[in-house]
């Protein structure tokens, strides 16, 4: 899949808005992962979707609108909120 979206416009001068290129694929477990017990899986997966989260997020704030980051967040609390509904 390949999406397009527009990039933010300069707003300071002589700093470049960076193109960003974001590549999700199949990646092989990590071996250290592997062999480690089930809670030390754990925190290293953990610590490896807060990399790749940070990474993304730093990489979409640096180049993105800050109208688009918002409605971002927007759509991903919207997605995440039945999860969050306690039931009456």
């Amino acid at each position: 899949m390949k999406i397009d979206i527009y990039k933010a416009q300069r707003t300071i001068s002589n700093v470049a808005i960076p193109d960003v290129t974001i590549q999700i694929g199949p990646h092989e477990i990590p071996e250290r992962i592997r062999g480690a017990s089930p809670q030390a899986a754990m925190e290293i997966a953990r610590d490896m979707f807060a990399f790749d989260a940070k990474a993304i997020v730093e990489a979409l704030q640096q180049s993105l609108p800050g109208g688009t980051i918002d409605q971002i967040l927007i759509e991903l609390l919207k997605a995440k909120a039945s999860g969050l509904v306690v039931p009456s």
